[in-house]
Formats: C-alpha cells, sequence, structure tokens
C-alpha cells in the first residue's frame, strides 16, 4: 500500500500543480501539502537527485539559496530549488515534485534547498 499511497501523492501534487498555475498561482506549497496529506512519509520516499544542497540559518537563506541555484545553472547544471522560499515541509515537498518524472525517477542534477531551521530536523 505504501507504493501506492506515494504514487498517488505523487501524481496529485503534479496536477495540483498545473491546475494553479492555470489559475496564475505560484504553486509553491500547495501541491506539497496535497502530497503529505495522501502520503505522509512523502518526503522520505521520494528519490532525490544526485546532488542535495540544503541552505538553513536564520538569516539570508532565499539569497544563498538562489546564488547557489543561480550558479549551478549558469555551470550547466539541470536543477530543481525552492526559489520563493517556501522553507517548511509542505514547500520541500512541492520542490521534490518537481525533481522526480511522474515514475519517481530524478529529472535533475541537483537539489537546492532552502529549509527552515526549525523543520530542518523534519526534512
Amino acid at each position: 500500500m505504501g507504493k501506492l499511497r506515494y504514487f498517488i501523492a505523487l501524481w496529485a501534487a503534479k496536477l495540483g500543480y498545473r491546475l494553479l498555475r492555470i489559475i496564475g498561482k505560484n504553486a509553491t506549497m500547495y501541491p506539497g501539502y496535497i502530497a503529505l496529506k495522501i502520503c505522509p512519509d512523502y518526503l522520505g520516499r521520494t528519490r532525490k537527485s544526485p546532488h542535495v544542497i540544503c541552505v538553513t540559518g536564520t538569516n539570508g537563506k532565499t539569497t544563498t539559496t538562489n546564488m547557489v541555484a543561480d550558479i549551478l545553472s549558469s555551470g550547466g547544471m539541470n536543477i530543481v530549488s525552492n526559489r520563493y522560499g517556501s522553507n517548511i515541509n509542505t514547500g520541500v515537498a512541492t520542490a521534490l515534485t518537481h525533481s522526480v518524472n511522474v515514475f519517481g525517477k530524478p529529472k535533475v542534477d541537483a537539489l537546492v534547498l532552502e529549509v527552515d531551521e526549525k523543520y530542518s530536523r523534519l526534512i
């Protein structure tokens, strides 16, 4: 049941993202919220890319994350990042959803994630 639940969560999150983008929303947290509601261990089940960089701290997380993501992108790496500061578990789940294809396989070279210090132990 766990694997089926994971894939339902993945597909629902991807569909939710598309629908929110159609109506003009950023969709930075809600797809992750959907995924975590359906599959509470979504973050653990999602396969990660070969390189994962997490930025945490009190101040400057968004700026640092965006700079690292820009540097890696300009170096030719395909990356996914939570650029808009969605740095709690739902925002990270949304970023992870973007980093895998519909079969749950990583499709990017690196993940660059801003992680709120309070949620770092959960993520």
